[in-house]
């Protein structure tokens, strides 16, 4: 009978071990001597303990990588950051245990793989230079009681936590909708226009005015960083000579757009170690194999996103299209010889296209997947048609503005 009971206990102390987490907490994390001092209280709780060596869990070892730019033309490179995941003792009855793990720098660790004996390592050297060997606390130096925990690669996702730039200015990523880039685009942009034009007095004078830009076309490139298409507008409210009134002269042009800056954003995930344990060091498998990752991260466009526009068209309401015309018959030979032309150079007529280009810089940042909210500013040279009296003739004649420009909309 007496045996059946021990037989019992034995088997119910067996299962109850192994329905609950193994976690041994006699790991030893050497310190180094001049970092000792920043471990002598752990890090959560605020427990005094011994900070010379630290007794408690290594859940393993993590190399994290992160940009070293948040901003960039190209693929930005990564730093690593190697780290362990440790739970001291102290904390080892504490619930959940996750809440409880310290990150410690291999660099402020006294790593055990790499102790030599009469110069010679006491541990076989690894495919991670033996900086994932940790001793038993209570058999120290002891070759049997090393060892190796596992190593994981961190990806961190630089829109889920602050960016870490290493330039002089930081900048912290704003977390985004991630947008969904179709292979066209559409935009709506109401803008306000800044610009001088001669009055029927023969006077520059200052104009504000109201307008709009309706623009579409398609996207191109290996991130769609790139839009042309055909852009229209009413165009800006102008002076007509004739009778002192204002008009607008509608524009049709050819537009393109270039969004400047991409980033590698990445879901953060620990990825398993898929090198041979017994393998033999080679610094490159550990380069080649972030490469590999890195390699299968989406890029997308940096938020806010920063681009250029670029514009070159023409007027084409009746008063420009007649100027144009009017600058084709002076290339006409047969017209030129024409009794009832007159002459244009003497009469100091600008006879020419209407032609209009211009520039400008913007940022989008998206509203939801579908579409982004849009602010630039730009320059344009406004070319528009004319009639002037020179004499007895009402010739068309070429004028030309210079202006501010500053749009607000939506981009789809």
């Amino acid at each position: 009978m007496m045996k059946k009971n021990i037989c019992f206990v034995a088997l119910l102390l067996i299962l109850v071990s192994c329905s609950a987490p193994y976690h041994k907490f006699n790991y030893a994390v050497r310190i180094k001597p001049e970092k000792m001092k920043k471990y002598e209280h752990e890090q959560l709780s605020n427990t005094v303990r011994n900070g010379t060596a630290l007794e408690g869990e290594v859940l393993g070892v993590e190399y994290v990588l992160t940009p070293d730019s948040c901003f960039s033309f190209n693929p930005p490179n990564y730093d690593t950051l190697k780290r362990i995941s440790f739970i001291d003792i102290c904390n080892s009855k504490r619930e959940p245990l996750e809440d409880y793990i310290e990150y410690i720098p291999l660099a402020d660790i006294d790593l055990v793989g790499q102790h030599k004996i009469h110069d010679t390592l006491i541990m076989p050297m690894n495919e991670w230079n033996n900086e994932n060997y940790f001793e038993d606390y209570n058999t120290p130096d002891v070759t049997h009681s090393i060892r190796a925990v596992p190593v994981t690669v961190v990806l961190s996702d630089t829109c889920v936590t602050p960016c870490p730039c290493k330039k002089k200015v930081d900048f912290e990523c704003l977390e985004c909708h991630e947008r969904d880039l179709k292979w066209y685009f559409f935009e709506v942009k109401p803008l306000a226009a800044v610009y001088s034009n001669r009055t029927s007095a023969g006077q520059d004078e200052s104009f504000k005015n109201l307008s709009i830009d309706l623009a579409a076309g398609v996207r191109f490139g290996a991130n769609k960083q790139f839009g042309l298409g055909m852009l229209v507008s009413p165009g800006v409210k102008v002076m007509n000579s004739r009778d002192s009134s204002m008009h607008r002269n509608l524009n049709l042009n050819l537009y393109g757009r270039w969004d400047l800056f991409h980033t590698q954003k990445v879901k953060e995930a620990k990825l398993a170690n898929q090198f041979n344990a017994d393998a033999d060091i080679n610094e490159r498998l550990l380069v080649e194999y972030e490469l590999k990752q890195l390699q299968e991260v989406k890029t997308v466009r940096s938020c806010p996103n920063i681009f250029l526009y670029g514009m070159l068209g023409s007027a084409i309401d009746d008063l420009s299209l007649d100027a144009i015309r009017q600058k084709r018959s002076l290339n006409c030979e047969v017209c030129k010889g024409s009794p009832e032309r007159p002459d244009f150079d003497a009469l100091g007529a600008n006879i020419d296209y209407t032609i209009n280009w211009g520039l400008g810089i913007g940022a989008e940042v998206p509203l939801s997947s579908a579409f982004d909210l849009s602010i630039d500013v730009g320059y344009r040279s406004i070319g528009y048609g004319d009639k002037q009296k020179f004499g007895n003739y009402w010739i068309p004649v070429s004028e030309r503005i210079k202006a501010l420009v500053f749009r607000f909309g939506i981009c789809f």
